[in-house]
């Protein structure tokens, strides 16, 4: 049967912002993870074959075999404990376990997605003892939960060169947390840990620090969407950021990407976190704190006061602050912010109602000599004509810009509103002076990526955007749609 590859996918991540930490692409996209299913392929690596799990109970069950010096093996969103009636069958589940002890060079697990339970966790974490040159190990959405957390720490401690850990989505809670932080407390050689959806407290944030103790070499860890409620009108999020910054305080942890999203850090949370990445660290390249903003709660100026500071003293390139409700205050502070030598290339402000008031702060820093920015995602904040203009006008210092996103902006060929006006006044003017400035190869000739979906464009002002995307010969996507180099008209 052929294989099929995976590639990785958020929170969000989105992972997001699942997704590759380092990629460009995880700050602007929040795929939620796809629900394994019965039926899905799955692929081993060298000198592997490959299976089809069952797609129903009556299917005959095949036995699988793995060759003895294969180093991976990929079981992604692939059910390996399936249910028939109300009795759960454990039988894919057992037969990888045999095999894997006889694996003793195996390096590299992927069962993200696999579904396996406490119970199956119990079954894989005796099978995984045996093996101590493991280091790539992917668990996320397993359903395996604080007790089937338990039972896989023994195999966690006999794999001291351990580089990558993916537990995302488990529900561990700060029970499991507690006791990860103990199975690590000697791995020196973690690289990446994603522990996002794990519903953990501040405690058990706090409870991770001898893993940050322990290892110098930590550079990625996800902990996105672990908090979305209160406790006596206190965010838990403003907490676990909190107790995070304590953690990582005085540890030789070298964090380049760092993931807080969907937490309701929004008060002093994100303040404590970038004065520790100050103080602690100037490493830090990617920070997501997406979705951490609702009215009439959203990251306070105190935090994006903070941000200014950590601008100057980190090297801080890619920036979530997506769905944080910023409005024109926040824009302001964060253009201010931005514009103290700022080396950041890639900015998420999508969904923060900024209005065209609100982006008249953030051309402001577009037109900064400090701007470098490379992506821009500007989707679903309100806009209208005039901040096209101002946006047309930034564009000329923009020479490196490869992607732009004004999707879900129906407004945008409408005036800007006033009191003196009813109604709605139709203007295309600014889309038109901006695909001007986008045709322009001597001003946006790197463009590779634009989205313009949903922005409610007029007829008149189309042969412009027929025009920009035909023209430029560099442009690989419009609206979602790969042009595989060639311009092929649009409906």
């Amino acid at each position: 049967l052929p294989t099929s590859s995976h590639n990785q996918g958020r929170r969000g991540s989105q992972p997001l912002m699942t997704r590759t930490p380092s990629s460009d692409t995880a700050i602007f996209n929040r795929t939620p993870q796809s629900t394994p299913s019965v039926g899905s392929n799955a692929s081993w690596g060298e000198g592997v074959a490959s299976f089809t799990s069952l797609t129903s109970p009556s299917q005959p069950r095949k036995k699988k075999q793995w060759g003895k010096n294969a180093s991976s093996i990929t079981v992604r969103h692939t059910r390996l404990v399936t249910q028939v009636g109300t009795r759960l069958d454990f039988s894919l589940l057992i037969n990888l376990c045999d095999q894997l002890e006889k694996l003793p060079a195996l390096t590299h697990l992927d069962l993200s997605g696999a579904w396996i339970m406490p119970a199956g966790a119990a079954m894989l974490g005796t099978a995984l003892e045996s093996l101590t040159c493991v280091t790539h190990l992917d668990m996320g959405n397993c359903d395996i939960r604080t007790v089937g957390m338990a039972r896989l720490l023994p195999a966690l401690n006999n794999n001291l060169d351990l580089t990558y850990l993916g537990l995302a989505s488990n529900n561990i809670g700060d029970v499991g947390a507690t006791a990860l932080g103990e199975a690590l407390r000697f791995c020196m050689s973690l690289n990446t840990l994603d522990l996002s959806s794990n519903q953990l407290s501040g405690d058990g944030v706090e409870a991770l620090k001898p893993i940050f103790v322990a290892t110098t070499r930590l550079m990625s860890l996800d902990l996105s969407s672990n908090v979305r409620h209160f406790s006596h009108g206190v965010s838990q999020g403003h907490k676990l950021a909190e107790k995070l910054a304590k953690s990582l305080r005085g540890t030789n942890c070298s964090l380049t990407h760092l993931s807080l999203a969907n937490n309701a850090i929004f008060a002093g949370g994100a303040h404590q976190i970038l004065r520790t990445m100050m103080e602690n660290s100037h490493s830090l390249t990617s920070l997501d704190l997406g979705s951490n903003g609702s009215s009439p709660n959203r990251l306070s100026p105190e935090g994006l006061h903070s941000l200014q500071g950590a601008l100057i003293s980190i090297t801080l390139k890619h920036l979530d602050l997506s769905h944080n409700n910023l409005g024109t205050a926040g824009a302001k502070t964060l253009s201010i912010a931005l514009s103290a030598r700022s080396q950041v290339e890639t900015i998420n402000l999508a969904s923060n109602n900024l209005g065209s008031p609100g982006f008249d702060f953030v051309a402001k820093f577009l037109l900064s000599k400090h701007a470098n920015i490379r992506k821009l995602n500007l989707s679903s904040n309100n806009l209208h004509c005039g901040a096209m203009k101002n946006l047309a006008e930034a564009l000329e210092g923009l020479e490196c810009l490869s992607s732009l996103s004004l999707a879900d902006n129906p407004s945008l060929c409408l005036k800007d509103p006033s009191p003196t006006e009813i109604g709605e006044v139709q203007d295309c003017s600014g889309v038109i002076q901006l695909c001007a400035k986008l045709r322009d190869p001597e001003i946006c000739g790197n463009l590779l990526e634009l989205d313009l979906r949903n922005t409610g464009l007029a007829v008149e002002t189309w042969s412009n955007i027929v025009g920009l995307v035909a023209n430029a010969n560099s442009m690989h996507t419009f609206n979602g749609i790969n042009l595989d180099g060639d311009f092929k008209g649009l409906d």
